[in-house]
């Protein structure tokens, strides 16, 4: 019998990041005595700790993140930013967004776990109704692959709009929002933190839906959807990715942006394509980022941080 997820995130995660967190503190002057007493541990588990560090090996892609990670918990414990239960808190938060479908954490137990197969759906919990068809699964698989990667972007909170954020994906042939998937309570940032509020779900999404129903009917082959901010930065990054922009104005919330097959061949530039919806008094301007699919949406979004934060 495979071992239980649970198993693989003690073994490989919570160990190395605390023997990472241990060394981090250490690496700041810290005596074995003085971490011992920061994490409410004994100064012989803290020298095994760092013992147990140099022997163990993990995937490239793991090490460094669970690098990354321990030295943001450790510089807060050391600095004192942050509660006990907010430390605890975070350390939770990263295991759910590792375990998700696809994430570091499920490759890792599929590979200790041979006879698993690819889907598996193990720490997705029951948050898919088993009765949906295989195209409804598939979506929601791929808004949670999608939203793993954008939670561990660094500085892509940046992006979200005041307004907040959705990540929205249609089935083929959609016509209503009750045929888009996104997230409930829309995506949002949390100190410096992208996250989401719960799992993707048909007819969640009500503007974002309606907007990626507006361009799919002109061309299906977008069939999926981001809302980031709109600012100076943004339009520069924007044009020089993608050469330009679609844009309109929202003066009726109930009527959706009418643009021509031309008019978003002009600007679609490498499967993507960009409309901005200006703003009006009291009314934040945004911008919706079109691709193929969650994931392409996501791939774009990331590129479109990177290059925003070259250009202060």
């Amino acid at each position: 019998m495979p071992k239980p997820p649970c198993e693989t995130v003690v073994k490989k995660y919570l160990s190395v990041l605390r023997s990472s967190i241990i060394q981090d503190l250490q690496g700041s002057s810290h005596t074995q005595a003085e971490i011992a007493d920061l994490l409410g541990i004994t100064q012989a588990a803290v020298s095994s700790y760092l013992k147990k560090l140099e022997k163990v090996t993990l995937p490239e892609s793991m090490e460094e993140s669970i690098k990354q990670f321990s030295t943001t918990i450790s510089n807060k414990i050391r600095e004192e930013s942050a509660t006990d239960l907010e430390v605890l808190q975070e350390i939770c938060d990263y295991c759910k967004i590792m375990r998700q479908a696809g994430g570091l954490f499920c490759r890792l137990h599929q590979q200790e776990s041979t006879s698993l197969s690819d889907s598996c759906e193990i720490c997705r919990g029951t948050n898919i109704d088993p009765h949906l068809n295989a195209e409804r699964k598939d979506i929601l698989t791929e808004l949670e692959k999608a939203i793993h990667l954008l939670q561990l972007e660094e500085n892509l909170y940046q992006l979200i709009p005041e307004v907040q954020s959705n990540l929205v994906m249609a089935l083929k042939g959609a016509k209503i929002r009750e045929e888009v998937a996104g997230f409930p309570g829309r995506i949002v940032k949390v100190k410096n933190k992208v996250r989401v509020l719960a799992p993707p779900e048909f007819g969640a999404s009500g503007h974002t839906a309606d907007i990626l129903l507006s361009i799919f009917d002109l061309n299906p082959t977008f069939q999926a959807c981001m809302c980031v901010k709109f600012d100076e930065r943004i339009e520069y990054t924007i044009k020089t990715l993608l050469g330009g922009y679609l844009e309109y104005t929202l003066a009726d919330p109930k009527k959706m942006p009418q643009f021509t097959t031309n008019e978003m061949m002009s600007y679609s530039q490498e499967h993507y394509l960009a409309v901005v919806e200006k703003g009006l008094v009291g009314i934040e301007p945004v911008t919706y980022i079109f691709g193929n699919d969650a994931q392409d949406v996501i791939n774009f979004v990331i590129r479109l941080a990177k290059e925003y934060n070259k250009n202060p």
